[in-house]
Formats: C-alpha cells, sequence, structure tokens
C-alpha cells in the first residue's frame, strides 16, 4: 500500500500483553498457569487485553509503561480464562530523533502458555496519539472519542495521564502481529501469499515471540512528546474437537476479527491536475480487501473536500481466498491545492461493535454499540505537477449581444440596457500549436459595472491549435450605466496553466423617442435616428426601402477643435446610428414571422416582413464606407474660439434594385453632414454609388427529417458561400427560426436555435462552412405543426486594439442570409419566411 504523503500517524510501544485472572482471585496475574477454566467459556469476539500510557525517556532510552486499564475487567464478565495467554513485552532498536519529533522502535510481544486452545487472531497494537507512519490500518476501538462513558468502553486508569488532560479524537493507527510476519515485512505483500493468508493471522501458543517495528510522528498532534496511549485487541473463541488444536479447529466468524484485515489501492487511471489556484480531473481505482468472512457492507473513498464519499463496485475474488476486487470509476475531483492528497478508505462491516465485542454479550442500548464495524486505512495520491504549458488564447473580435426573444445578434455587438437580460457571444481561438483539451470558461464582469451575471461558466471542449470556437454566456444589463465595461474570461484546461483575457462590452441604453424616431444614449452624448422617407413601388418589388435618414449628435459636452470624442473611446458614431436602422429592420422581419397573422391581418404581416428585410438591407448603405461623421468633421473646421454643439448626417439614397438582405444590391447615396457650433454651421455632401458586398450568392439549408417523435434529434445544417468564398464560423452567427402553426393564419415563434461551425453542438467538422443547429425534441417542441427558416448575420471582426477608423469598417450584425417571404395570397398562405415545414407527432 502506497503510504500517507502527509507526515507519520502514529507510533506504537507494546506494553505488557497480558490476560489477568479474576478479581475474585488472589492469583498472582503475570505467573503463567497452564490449567483452561472450563466451566465459564465465551463464544469469542474481540478481546481488549490491556491498555496502557507510555512515556519515553529521551536521556536513558527507555519506557514507563503504566497500565490504565487490565484484561481483568474483559475476564469478570467473560469468566472464561484464568491463566494470562500471553505475557512478556519487550522494546528494542529505540531510535529518538527530538528535533523531527519522531521515534523508531521494535516491540516484541511474548506469548508464553503452551496450550494450542490458545491461540488468538488478528493481534493488534494501537496507539492513540501521535501518527503512526506505517500504519497497517486505523480503528476507532476504543477511542475514548467514541467508546468513553460505553460499557466496557474506554476509562481512565487510577494513575497515568487523564483523557480529559490529553484528550486524544479520531482514528488510531495499529500494527498487526501474526505467526511468520516480521518486523518490518508489509502487511498487505504479506496476505497477498495464499499460504499466509491461509493462518489467518494467528498468534499461535507459547513459546512464541512476535515483533513489529514502529515509526511513530508526533508533529501534527497535540499530544506530549514521547508520551502516547496503547492498546492490544485480539480475537479469540472456543476451538471445536480435541486437543492439540490447530487454526482450522477455531470458528472462523468468531475467532477472527469482523473488521476487514488490510486493503490496497491501486490506481487504474489518473487524470488530475493542478494548474494556477484550481484544478481537477478524474481519478479510477481498484480496491483489493482482505475481509476472514468475506461479507464487507461496503467499501468507501472519500477525501474531505476533494472527493466525496463514493462507494466501491464489487469486482469478484482477489489474488487470495480471502480477498476480494471493488472498483471505482471515473471518481470526480476538485483540487485547490498542487500537493498530493490522501484518501480515506473504509470498509464497513455488517456486524455492529456490540455484536463483535466478547461474543455479543455487551448492552444493546447504547449507540457506539449499534454502530457497523469498520477498518479504515489511508492512501495517497499524486496531483500531476503544475503544467509546463501555457494556452495561448485570445477572444476572437468583438463580443456581442444576443437578443433574448429573436436569437440574433444585437447590431454591432451591443448591448441594451432596455433588454435586460441578454446573451453573450464572443469567439475563444487557441492562437498555440497544440490542441488544449477540456476547456472551460468563467466570464467575470466588475461590481461597478452593475453587470449581473446570469450564466457565467461555459464549457468550450477541445479547442485544436489555430481553431475558433464560440461561446455562450448570459447577464442582465438592467441596471448597467452605459459604458465600455470591461470583462474577464478566466479559462482553464487539465494539464494548463489557467489564463485570462479582458475585453470590453459596450452598453447603450436605446429608446423609441417618437415615431420613426429612436435614440442611444452612451457617456459621449446621444445619437437620435430619425426615417424621413421610404420608398415604395414596383420599381422596387412592392418592398418598402429607407430612402431618406437623418443621424443627429448631441455630445454631452461641446467640445472645441475640428473632432468629438469617439463613443466608447473606440468605435465610431456610425456604428450607433447605422445599428439603429439595421436592427429596426431585423426585428420587423422577426415580427412579421412570430405576430398572429390571421386573413384580416395577412397584407399587414406580409409587408412588415418585406419592409424589414429592405431596411436592414437598406443599412448597408453605410456599413463599408468611412464613418460619415467623421468624414464631415475632417472636412469642416470651425473656429479657434468656437465649440461644437451638435452635429447631423442625413443620408439620401436611391436603388437600382430593392435593397433586400442577402442581395447584392447597388444604388446611389448623398451624405450631407452640418456641424453647429456656438457662433456658425458648417455643411459637407458627398455623393457616391454604392454595393451591398454583404450577400449570399448560394445558400443551401437542410433538416434531418420532416416529422419527429418526443426523444429524437432535429439536426438543420446550413452553408453560405459569399461572394467570393464561403461564410465559415467566425465569419457568421447563424440561428434556425422555429415558429409553430397555432391555427391556420396563426404561428408563435417556439425556439431559436443557434448553429456551430467549430465542432461542437453536434458540428461534425470545425470552420468548414457548414453550421449545424441541433437539439432534443422535448416539450419546447410539443407534438403540432412547424416551419423553420435559417437567418444568417455577419460578425464584427474588428480586432482588439485596431485603429478605430479601420475598426469603423466593420459593421458586426448585418444580416447577409434570411428566407425569403412567400407570395401573399389571402387566404392560403400569410407571406410567412420559411425554409421548410416539420411535423411533431
Amino acid at each position: 500500500m502506497v503510504r500517507p504523503a502527509v507526515s507519520v500517524i502514529c507510533c506504537l510501544l507494546l506494553a505488557t500483553l497480558i490476560f489477568s485472572c479474576s478479581t475474585s482471585k488472589n492469583e498472582n496475574p503475570v505467573v503463567p498457569q497452564d490449567e483452561l477454566r472450563t466451566a465459564e467459556e465465551a463464544v469469542g469476539g474481540i478481546l481488549l487485553l490491556g491498555q496502557w500510557q507510555v512515556v519515553i525517556d529521551p536521556d536513558t532510552g527507555t519506557a514507563d509503561i503504566v497500565p490504565l486499564r487490565s484484561a481483568d475487567l474483559i475476564l469478570n464478565v467473560l469468566g472464561f480464562l484464568e491463566p494470562p495467554t500471553l505475557q512478556g513485552l519487550n522494546i528494542s532498536n529505540l531510535n529518538i530523533d527530538s528535533v523531527a519529533k519522531t521515534v523508531e522502535v521494535d516491540v516484541i510481544i511474548t506469548h508464553s502458555i503452551p496450550n494450542t486452545k490458545l491461540k488468538i487472531f488478528d493481534t493488534r497494537g494501537v496507539v492513540y496519539g501521535p501518527e503512526v507512519a506505517n500504519t497497517d490500518g486505523y480503528t476507532i476501538l476504543t477511542s475514548p472519542e467514541y467508546f468513553k462513558d460505553v460499557p466496557l468502553g474506554y476509562i481512565d486508569g487510577l494513575l497515568g495521564t487523564k483523557d480529559d488532560v490529553i484528550n486524544y479524537e479520531g482514528m488510531a493507527g495499529f500494527k498487526y502481529f501474526a505467526d511468520g510476519l516480521e518486523a518490518t515485512d508489509n502487511l498487505v505483500e504479506f496476505m497477498a501469499i495464499p499460504a499466509n493468508a491461509a493462518m489467518r493471522g494467528v498468534f499461535s501458543e507459547g513459546p512464541n515471540s512476535l515483533t513489529r517495528h514502529y515509526v511513530l510522528d508526533w508533529n501534527n498532534v497535540s499530544y506530549p512528546f514521547l508520551a502516547f496511549n496503547y492498546s492490544i485487541y485480539a480475537n479469540w473463541a472456543k476451538p471445536d474437537g480435541d486437543a492439540p488444536f490447530e487454526v482450522a479447529d477455531f470458528p472462523l466468524t468468531t475467532a477472527n476479527n469482523q473488521e476487514a484485515v488490510c486493503l490496497t489501492l491501486t490506481e487504474t487511471e489518473n487524470s488530475l491536475w493542478y494548474s494556477g489556484g484550481s484544478g481537477g480531473g478524474t481519478l479510477s481505482l481498484q480496491a483489493e480487501v482482505w475481509d476472514w468472512q468475506g461479507n464487507a457492507a461496503d467499501v468507501s473513498i472519500e477525501a474531505g473536500s476533494i472527493i466525496a464519499p463514493v462507494s466501491g463496485i464489487p469486482a469478484g475474488p482477489g489474488t487470495t481466498a480471502y480477498s476480494s476486487l471493488y472498483n471505482f470509476s471515473d471518481i470526480p475531483v476538485t483540487l485547490d491545492s498542487s500537493d498530493a492528497f490522501t484518501l480515506t478508505v473504509t470498509v464497513t462491516d455488517p456486524v455492529t461493535y456490540g455484536e463483535a465485542w466478547i461474543g455479543g454479550l455487551l448492552p444493546t442500548d447504547n449507540p457506539m454499540y449499534g454502530e457497523a464495524i469498520s477498518m479504515i486505512a489511508m492512501d495517497t495520491v499524486t496531483v500531476s505537477p503544475i503544467a509546463v504549458e501555457q494556452m495561448d488564447m485570445i477572444i476572437d473580435y468583438r463580443p456581442f449581444s444576443i437578443d433574448p426573444v429573436s436569437g440574433l445578434m444585437n447590431t454591432d455587438g451591443l448591448f441594451d440596457t432596455g433588454i435586460g437580460v441578454q446573451e453573450i457571444g464572443l469567439f475563444v481561438r487557441n492562437n498555440g500549436s497544440v490542441l488544449v483539451p477540456g476547456v472551460e470558461g468563467e466570464l467575470i464582469f466588475e461590481p461597478v459595472s452593475g453587470i449581473v451575471p446570469v450564466e457565467s461558466h461555459y464549457i468550450f471542449g477541445d479547442i485544436p491549435p489555430g481553431a475558433s470556437v464560440m461561446g455562450l454566456f448570459s447577464a442582465d444589463f438592467s441596471v448597467t450605466p452605459p459604458a465600455k465595461h470591461v470583462f474577464t474570461l478566466s479559462l482553464n484546461a487539465p494539464g494548463f496553466e489557467n489564463s485570462e483575457i479582458t475585453r470590453n462590452a459596450f452598453v447603450a441604453t436605446y429608446q423609441e423617442t417618437g415615431y420613426g424616431q429612436f435614440t442611444n444614449t452612451i457617456p459621449q452624448g446621444t445619437i437620435t435616428t430619425q426615417w424621413l422617407n421610404f420608398t415604395y413601388g414596383p420599381e422596387l418589388q412592392n418592398y418598402s426601402a429607407p430612402t431618406s435618414l437623418m443621424w443627429t449628435m448631441d455630445p454631452v459636452l461641446p467640445f472645441p477643435g475640428q473632432f468629438s470624442e469617439l463613443p466608447f473611446e473606440d468605435p465610431w458614431w456610425k456604428a450607433i446610428g447605422i445599428g439603429v436602422v439595421i436592427g429596426a429592420g431585423i426585428n420587423m422581419v422577426i415580427d412579421g414571422v412570430v405576430e398572429a397573422c390571421g386573413s384580416d391581418y395577412l397584407d399587414d404581416a406580409g409587408e412588415k416582413i418585406n419592409t424589414g428585410l429592405a431596411v436592414a438591407g437598406g443599412g448597408a448603405i453605410a456599413a463599408d464606407v468611412i464613418d460619415p461623421f467623421r468624414r464631415g468633421e475632417e472636412n469642416t473646421l470651425p473656429l479657434p474660439t468656437e465649440v461644437t454643439i451638435q452635429e447631423t448626417v442625413t443620408m439620401q439614397a436611391t436603388y437600382d434594385m430593392p435593397p433586400v438582405v442577402g442581395q447584392p444590391f447597388t444604388g446611389t447615396v448623398q451624405w450631407e453632414f452640418t456641424r453647429i457650433t456656438d457662433g456658425n454651421s458648417y455643411q459637407y455632401s458627398v455623393i457616391e454609388p454604392f454595393i451591398n458586398i454583404h450577400y449570399n450568392t448560394d445558400r443551401q439549408v437542410q433538416i434531418n427529417q420532416t416529422e419527429f417523435v418526443t426523444g429524437e434529434v432535429l439536426v438543420v445544417t446550413a452553408a453560405l458561400m459569399g461572394a467570393t468564398e464561403a461564410y465559415a464560423n467566425t465569419d457568421a452567427y447563424m440561428i434556425t427560426s422555429i415558429s409553430r402553426k397555432m391555427l391556420e393564419y396563426q404561428v408563435v415563434q417556439v425556439v431559436a436555435l443557434k448553429m456551430f461551425d467549430d465542432g461542437t453542438h453536434g458540428d461534425a467538422a470545425a470552420e468548414d462552412g457548414m453550421y449545424t443547429g441541433s437539439m432534443i425534441v422535448d416539450e419546447f417542441l410539443p407534438p403540432g405543426d412547424y416551419t423553420w427558416g435559417v437567418f444568417s448575420q455577419d460578425v464584427n471582426q474588428a480586432l482588439e486594439g485596431m485603429d478605430p477608423l479601420t475598426a469603423a469598417q466593420n459593421l458586426g450584425g448585418f444580416m447577409i442570409g434570411a428566407p425569403m417571404p412567400g407570395p401573399i395570397v389571402p387566404p392560403t398562405t400569410c407571406g410567412l419566411v420559411n425554409d421548410g415545414e416539420f411535423s411533431v407527432l
């Protein structure tokens, strides 16, 4: 058995092992007699042969042994043996290390009675006080903590230090004495030899002496150095047949201890790790337990807060006739240190202490004697060293907000205080050269942000080198002040140092302040978006598209000079204003999909879908150009004495074709910038062509089947080909919007199924351009008919630290793909967006 990594556990010194004669006699208890008293003989069981206090004198190298409790108390009850069966104690090879506070000593017990009826079994010398570093096992017999004030339990002797002075508590280590077991032999290795196990731990009749070596350690105990209490226990039962008696003549059920004799643990799998203040993993073990009766009720393992108690599964016979195997598979371990830790293994027997103690003659009304008897052992497990590997992880691009209702990304990733709880999407990329397994992340916000985490933990899984995996968290932004708030993503993985990444979350307050008017508030000011004009007609295939918009920026304070303060000190005002346009279009589409649209409202629902697709598409006019506020500021120079109090940008657009998302539409746009100072007004305008490059040339979507029953897995796959190449992983964010047909013209959105192209969540291969969304058909999809459609948005790929002028030309959340609406033909259709239908039976 591997020994504990912590300091040694207990010590021992054998005092005299004696059976005293009955107190009703005046016989000398140390004079051997070979006559047996046969009138009164007990059934058998555990016998306390004596209890002593031992104090070692370091100057003389001798020990003062004071009886605390003698065996005559047991003999008075049993009345079965009157002369002593054992006599003699000798101590040799005493080695005291006062600096290390340890003692090594050989203890010799002599059995002086030659009668074969006096073979005893499972003799143990138990030490209370110091730890026995080389212990054979642990017992609570008869620890004052458990057996004080218990019939025939622990009592203070007339001499020696009282328990209320020393107050020994807990389990006590012991050494096992048996024929053939040499002083320094390992008990498990001894019992693993079938011939030795067949002798059942016998201590044969005299003349016979046995020696065991003890290593005692006082470093982790309150007991005074060089002092301890000591007890000797053995088992005996009346043999069958006639003398001379052999081991087989003694009934195993009572002559041997009910407790297990010993056990050993073998590690079968160890994936433990520790890194950067935390650790974990799993541990698999096999225990071999020697138990004479083979009836262990339970074999369990625990390790304080590291491993919760877990019971082993019986796995068949062991290496001898008296041992059995137990398996412990994939035990979860939580570590807060890189130190090896100690396992406590407990083998519990169905027999109680009351039943096992001196043949069941004890009173049964004491709770202690109703406890199941148990043998305890300890073993150590080594934690893997702190890993030399370091994670090289980054958060790809700007984290983004996901609307909790639609499941779609909010434009440019902005978090809106009005939404409250929203998901946080981000991509984590492994920039290293090796696979990082089992990556988990914890998202941490500064308390002053007011952001309250809802789901702060996410399992990314294995991240191969160069790969990027999307993580999803959630938090409540209801009371968050508009600002750029810093968060930390703490990553850990087995065998790697923990990694921490900080990024920014941009939080704004969005309000509808009038008909066709929306205001975003941020620390640097407010920007108001006003719809001025829409175009609708055959030339736009009956899509209603925005042709005139105005954005007004009011700085929080009038500013001197040519340039305003950047929003969030990072994006440009364009990102805030254009985001409203795109977001409004997306919301129109979703509203059209999910609203009840009976025949009376069919045209309204279809018009809302068409308008939303055009509005969201129209936002592309400004997606890829320089920020119009910045361009206007570059071309208008106020006087040195002036301060700017307001800026406006007006957009006038004409379309060559309907500006529908996912289509390569073109047109012309005029930008007019106005700077208003405290003394003048300055204008700058430019007319330029535009082309939507956020479209897909090929859109492939598929569902795995059209009929499902509860418990089956629904899988949707989608791939988009852009103007030049396929969208893959971090290029796009996709969901499948699933709606249930409640009536002929009514639907209700049921779920927004997120899709992945990072090799997780059922996705077959990472970054191959094929996105996958899957879910088990359960209570979220009750029986009924459903429609489904895949929506795709681009990701803001502005890198951390990128020049804001360049970053402003990356606008995230623009819709690059959506299913087209069906024809509005009452009463057979509802003009609903869908890629297909399925039923749940």
